[in-house]
């Protein structure tokens, strides 16, 4: 995926495929629901200036790393499909970490 022009946080989110999960935005929180099974809810605050300088950050270590062209934002979206795929808690509190994201459970 190419960088998403400034202010395109809502496309960015609403391109991850997620069967189970609803998306809604308001303001810089995005909040992720599932009533498959277990009611479960997940929290992301994350604003487009973070996101994009963490993506811009990603770009940099992948190149270093893999010497690859891939693009940070394609590495946050795995990361978060992941993340969602694997919560198994009922609440829980997304954060971009020197790892991806990570979900820890509130």
């Amino acid at each position: 995926m190419e960088h998403p022009e400034p202010g395109r946080l809502r496309e960015f989110v609403a391109s991850v495929a997620w069967p189970d999960w609803q998306v809604t935005i308001a303001g810089p929180r995005v909040r992720f629901v599932s009533d498959e099974g277990q009611r479960r809810e997940v929290v992301w605050d994350i604003t487009e200036p973070e996101l994009a300088a963490r993506c811009r950050s990603l770009d940099d270590e992948t190149r270093v790393a893999m010497g690859l062209g891939a693009h940070g934002y394609h590495l946050v979206q795995v990361h978060l499909e992941e993340a969602l795929a694997t919560f198994e808690g009922t609440h829980g509190r997304l954060a971009l970490t020197t790892h991806g994201l990570e979900v820890s459970t509130t």
